[in-house]
């Protein structure tokens, strides 16, 4: 009964959007349940990790995330019912945009995104190791011992570039295959790719493609494929250590994985984790955070209240961080709630960051039909995970992913609001295999929720 229910849960969370946005469209929810799959499925359904925790916490776990997903539910209908029933703000400007390589949009985002690959390859350079190379490459990913001296005079700067590349990398690739002069994009993204790899930043540097292969699988109604597609990006990722320790770039410890499902779950360690800390917050009888963790990301450097210190060390500042080669624990919304608010937070945190999820999945819902290409579809969904960011996932926002809005939404300067009716496609605009109109969503998609 308590694994059902993890796995029904986490499900839920993840697949939730669709109740705003039923769409093929809907890439960051097809994203959502791939991750799924990997990260909660497997681990629990094939290979039983729960097994290894002690069974009172796995059903506290299973009930706080059973109450946290009914109520992350009832936020997102909540949410897109009150959505506008037009395109408003700046996602109602994309349509009236053209995207050519050449407008201010363009420019503005292949000029940061060059900044950023210079700015990264200065730090690097500075350092003086990359961490995929270094003789300890998990202490030098997170920067601990003697890396951290190296990295801690350029650490803003590798900050706020590697950050800014995050969400650029995507755009600068879409430009790169659409744009009359694309070279110069597929330069930079090429750079970027590479240097985010060599940062051992797996998932932003992955997650970029995986955006742009959604878009443009959704545009041929192939959404069913872009899932396995990520399915196996995902696996991939959790596989990427081990396929570098048998390449012999990396050195790793034996984890005593037999099977190809221990080794997947061993590493992506989401359910492990999240059982662990659970266990030490109530053995150690932890005090509330009363919702300071939200926002100690936005303070640079090891702060107390940042999510990613706190999950770790629970606030104790005698934890040795520099023992640890990790950069924080990747915990659900509704035990975010709980170490914040107890029992309250549980549903209260959980149904606000679905009320700003179905609203933000309406408001892309109502304007994606409108948009003819490749390049506007991206920028949507780019503008659409930058909010989502911000607002849905507001428990664990940093500076980063104020840089990152910050940067994006200044990209997007350019546009301006339409002077047609939005109500109903132009019939200039695409045929009618480029519209959609709102049923469906991915194959599988209804059976997964």
């Amino acid at each position: 009964m308590p694994d059902a229910l993890i796995l029904g849960a986490t499900l839920a969370l993840a697949a939730a959007p669709y109740l705003a946005w039923p769409s093929r469209w809907n890439v960051l929810a097809h994203l959502g349940v791939a991750f799924w799959v990997v990260a909660f499925f497997v681990p629990v359904a094939v290979v039983g990790v729960t097994e290894a925790h002690p069974q009172p916490v796995v059903e506290r776990l299973s009930w706080v995330l059973a109450w946290g997903a009914g109520a992350y539910v009832l936020g997102v209908i909540l949410g897109s019912s009150i959505s506008p029933a037009r395109p408003h703000g700046i996602f109602a400007r994309l349509q009236s945009w053209n995207f050519a390589d050449t407008d201010p949009v363009a420019r503005r985002t292949l000029a940061v995104g060059f900044v950023a690959i210079l700015l990264l390859a200065v730090a690097l350079l500075w350092m003086g190791f990359v961490p995929m190379f270094a003789d300890d490459p998990f202490a030098a990913k997170f920067f601990r011992g003697e890396y951290g001296e190296a990295y801690r005079p350029v650490a803003p700067l590798y900050r706020a570039a590697s950050g800014v590349l995050t969400v650029l990398l995507p755009l600068l690739l879409v430009y790169g295959v659409s744009a009359a002069r694309g070279w110069r994009w597929r330069i930079g993204f090429v750079f970027g790719f590479l240097l985010m790899l060599g940062t051992l930043q797996r998932e932003p540097a992955v997650t970029g493609v995986l955006l742009v292969l959604g878009v443009w699988l959704a545009s041929r109604r192939r959404s069913g494929v872009f899932f396995l597609i990520a399915v196996a990006a995902y696996t991939a990722g959790a596989l990427y250590y081990t396929v570098l320790s048998e390449l012999s770039i990396i050195q790793t410890v034996d984890t005593g994985a037999q099977t190809f499902s221990e080794t997947v779950a061993l590493s992506a360690p989401d359910v492990a984790d999240v059982l662990w800390f659970l266990g030490r917050w109530e053995s150690y009888n932890e005090p509330l955070t009363f919702g300071r963790t939200f926002f100690g990301g936005v303070v640079p450097g090891n702060f107390q209240w940042n999510p990613g210190v706190w999950s770790l060390t629970l606030g104790n500042p005698n934890v040795d961080l520099e023992s640890i080669s990790s950069g924080g624990l990747r915990l659900p919304l509704p035990v975010w709630g709980l170490s914040s608010f107890g029992a309250v937070g549980v549903v209260a945190v959980p149904f606000l960051s679905g009320a700003f999820a179905g609203f933000l999945a309406k408001s892309v819902a109502r304007v994606m039909p409108h948009l003819n290409s490749l390049i506007a579809r991206l920028w949507a969904v780019v503008l659409y995970s930058a909010y989502w960011a911000l607002l849905v996932e507001y428990v664990t926002v940093g500076y980063l992913t104020l840089v990152q809005f910050v940067v994006v939404y200044w990209a997007c300067r350019g546009f301006r609001p339409p002077h047609q009716d939005l109500a109903s496609p132009p019939h200039t605009r695409g045929t009618s295999s480029d519209h959609d109109p709102g049923r469906g969503g991915p194959p599988g998609a209804r059976r997964l929720g």
